[in-house]
């Protein structure tokens, strides 16, 4: 299903829209002698609705599950990336509350096929 064209549609089809859309993002990275491939799924558009719900759960994170953040295994201050900051704490609400799918593994090196 494509997008509605809003100029000229009912504010109610985008939302109609947004609420059947997906999305699957494939990673590939390398670090040295390793090649990681990440999968990353989800039930909802990205767009309007999926970042509402993306930066809730940050902040529900934080405020619900604050003790849990991995934020004091990297020294607890500085400026630290989303991932750095909260974790698996952050990838494990999302997977409960907003449908995400995550997936790495090791494709090439010494642990090839390593999932988490």
């Amino acid at each position: 299903m494509h997008p509605p064209n809003l100029l000229q549609s009912d504010p109610t089809d985008y939302v109609a829209w947004s609420r059947e859309g997906f999305y699957e993002i494939t990673n590939i990275s390398k670090s040295g002698p390793f090649k990681i491939k990440t999968v990353v799924k989800g039930d909802s558009e990205p767009g309007y609705f999926g970042t509402a719900r993306i930066v809730s759960e940050a902040g529900l994170a934080l405020a619900v599950d604050f003790d849990k953040l991995p934020y004091k295994q990297v020294g607890g201050a500085g400026v630290l990336t989303p991932m750095s900051a909260l974790g698996d704490v952050y990838i494990e609400r999302m997977k409960k509350y907003f449908g995400l799918y995550v997936e790495s593994e090791v494709v090439s090196g010494d642990e090839a096929k390593k999932r988490r």
